[in-house]
């Protein structure tokens, strides 16, 4: 469904994706949002198995904001939890960085990214993810 367009609104600038809407912010970032949003869905899509149902139902606008929002270090974190990019024992054995894969907070199982989700001792990865969705879902 398009969104309508007033007299006054003639020259205005309209998107399909995500969803139809009007530009009202800058023209550079909505076009090269809209140039890569099918590329980068389909990637999305394939890489993490989410459907485009299911990515359509993110709010991607509040996502941006809020990833905008914190210091560069911060935020190359925050997405590097968000896809699972946890420097576990077991990417940095595979590294040669660490000698052990076993999880120093319960030492009975392999630290991988899904082990520390629910390890019984959590750690400070743990606790950063954990406050950055609690962030997000305000």
């Amino acid at each position: 469904m398009s969104p309508e367009v007033t007299p006054a609104e003639r020259w205005a600038t309209f998107l399909e994706f995500p969803e139809p809407h009007k530009i009202t912010g800058n023209l550079t970032d909505c076009l090269n949002e809209l140039l890569g949003y099918e590329n980068t869905l389909q990637y999305i899509s394939k890489k993490d198995n989410i459907s485009s149902y299911h990515i359509g139902g993110i709010n991607q606008h509040a996502l941006k904001k809020y990833l905008l929002s914190q210091k560069v270090f911060t935020r190359a974190s925050t997405v590097k939890l968000i896809h699972g990019w946890i420097p576990t024992y077991v990417s940095l054995c595979r590294q040669g960085r660490m000698h052990s894969l076993i999880c120093l907070q319960c030492k009975e199982h392999i630290e991988s990214s899904d082990h520390i989700r629910v390890c019984d001792h959590p750690s400070e990865k743990v606790t950063l993810l954990d406050n950055m969705l609690h962030k997000l879902e305000k």
